[in-house]
């Protein structure tokens, strides 16, 4: 809401009214005092059930300049992604490593279980328009994973691929680690890689959302790594939404539509076993704890070191039934 207290919308396509055509931000980069949001611009009808009924049209970026004061008077400058084309879209998630920023998208010509694919940007190029930016995208070379500018080429690095993820680089064990999931299920998947462009493990299953949402009431997904959470290299934040599948079920119920936090042990003192082109198992299983965010007047950590914003309560939930190891990165990529 702006200073009067009035609902406003941060992010709005000039000339276009919001009951019509909206941005969904999901990816965020920030770079030279801008921040650069990769956004879904979605429009009603479709889905398959009240919840969902809305479909993705094409990508836009939301370029805000940040300046001190309220975010609300920040210039905000809009323009589509036109590079993406109509195979894939590049929202799902992005991290800069080197020279470029990686960004993972969603094939479109997959049917139903569409799978994840990356592109990768040159740093030196964001400050242009978004259609001088120097793309390159995911494909198979004979040797291995590789890179194109062509987007026609695309390869699908894992399946189910997401709208909403993360790529994060583990770096004491020198892997790169990202999770899936199917949000008409409640299981969470990870996969880990040596490179960002893999080859990728197959999904693990790592947490199971709790038996208090029916999966035919309910929608599991969101699911998104906070590094800058952790206490150190050897744990990692998570967080996940649930979503009720009919708008009635929004309202009274205040595990509906709140972050729920999770805590894993990547290892911290675990041997890895490394092999040929892969990460190996680690010899401990990593441990995780649930995190109930509700409603309150308390402000307590985490248990990383940094606290949640004031007005959440962070409660305990000890184990889940579905801790392993994680899945070893797969033989064809070099250190």
């Amino acid at each position: 809401s702006d200073r009067h207290g009035t609902p406003r919308t941060f992010l709005r396509l000039p000339g276009v009214e919001v009951e019509e055509s909206w941005l969904w931000p999901s990816a965020v980069f920030y770079h030279e005092g801008t921040i650069l949001l990769f956004c879904y611009r979605v429009v009603k009808g479709g889905g398959n059930c009240e919840a969902l009924a809305f479909r993705v049209v094409d990508a836009w970026l939301a370029r805000c300049s940040v300046t001190k004061g309220n975010p609300l008077d920040w210039k905000i400058s809009y323009e589509p992604l036109a590079w993406q084309g109509r195979s894939a879209i590049f929202c799902a998630a992005c991290m800069a490593d080197g020279e470029f920023l990686y960004v993972f998208g969603m094939n479109r010509k997959e049917g139903d279980r569409k799978g994840e694919v990356i592109c990768r940007i040159d740093l030196a190029s964001l400050g242009k328009p978004s259609s001088r930016w120097k793309v390159q995208f995911g494909v198979k070379r004979a040797g291995g994973p590789g890179w194109s500018c062509r987007a026609d080429k695309l390869r699908t690095l894992f399946v189910p691929g997401t709208t909403e993820t993360s790529l994060y680089y583990d770096r004491p064990r020198r892997r790169y680690l990202t999770v899936t999931y199917d949000p008409l299920r409640p299981d969470f998947h990870i996969l880990t890689a040596r490179r960002p462009e893999g080859p990728w493990s197959k999904p693990v299953r790592f947490f199971t959302a709790p038996e208090g949402h029916p999966r035919r009431m309910h929608l599991f997904y969101a699911m998104r790594m906070h590094p800058h959470l952790a206490r150190n290299e050897d744990e990692i934040v998570l967080s996940y939404l649930v979503n009720a599948r009919t708008l009635k079920g929004l309202t009274g119920n205040p595990d509906i539509y709140f972050p729920h936090f999770l805590k894993m042990k990547l290892g911290a003192g675990a041997v890895v076993e490394t092999g040929k082109g892969g990460c190996g198992n680690l010899r401990t299983n990593f441990r995780l704890q649930r995190h109930k965010v509700a409603g309150s007047q308390d402000t307590r950590s985490l248990g990383v070191g940094t606290l949640l914003p004031a007005g959440l309560r962070v409660a305990r939930v000890a184990g889940n039934r579905n801790a392993r190891s994680l899945p070893a990165c797969p033989a064809g990529a070099e250190d």
